[in-house]
């Protein structure tokens, strides 16, 4: 079964060897967990996902976002929703 937090730390591992900057899964921060915290210079985004398409997941991934927002803890916030299913990686 799929867990949110090995994609998490996977597309952490992704942003960081493209050498885009500088990326860290499941960081902590005074409201909880921030899912994906990346470093572009001196802008900070926070990345909140959940697993699923349904509107619960978009709903809480969105809400998760604006949080970090409200809590000047990025300067800019995604919300990403990871499909469901088998994955694959580019080698297979």
């Amino acid at each position: 079964m799929l867990k949110e937090e090995p994609l998490n730390s996977y597309l952490a591992d992704i942003i960081r060897d493209s050498h885009a900057g500088e990326a860290d899964p499941e960081v902590t921060v005074s409201d909880g967990r921030m899912d994906i915290r990346c470093r572009f210079g001196d802008q900070i985004v926070g990345i909140e996902a959940k697993l699923g398409y349904r509107p619960a997941q978009q709903r809480a991934a969105i809400s998760d976002a604006n949080r970090r927002l409200v809590n000047d803890q990025c300067n800019v916030a995604v919300a990403l929703l990871y499909p469901t299913g088998e994955f694959r990686t580019a080698d297979d």
